[in-house]
């Protein structure tokens, strides 16, 4: 017998609410690390928490996430113009 389905909506007390976060946020790290493993694909990953503390994860020895994300803008941009 399977699980019931969860009922999607905000987690009001504010601990419980950080510790899941937490825990998903991990999860979520894992599975992109998987990802990247797996399928050898190149995987970026931006998290921010509700109070903006940055969580980041960059295959292929991406440094720092944002700046990849945006050189990949900036190439697929200049790309479209030709």
């Amino acid at each position: 017998m399977g699980r019931g389905k969860v009922v999607l909506k905000r987690i009001e007390n504010r601990v419980n609410r950080q510790v899941t976060f937490s825990k998903r946020r991990n999860g979520l790290l894992k599975k992109a690390t998987e990802l990247s493993v797996l399928c050898d694909a190149e995987v970026a990953l931006i998290v921010f928490s509700s109070c903006g503390k940055l969580s980041e994860f960059g295959s292929s020895g991406y440094v720092h996430v944002p700046y990849a994300f945006l050189i990949n803008e900036i190439g697929q941009m200049q790309r479209d113009q030709d």
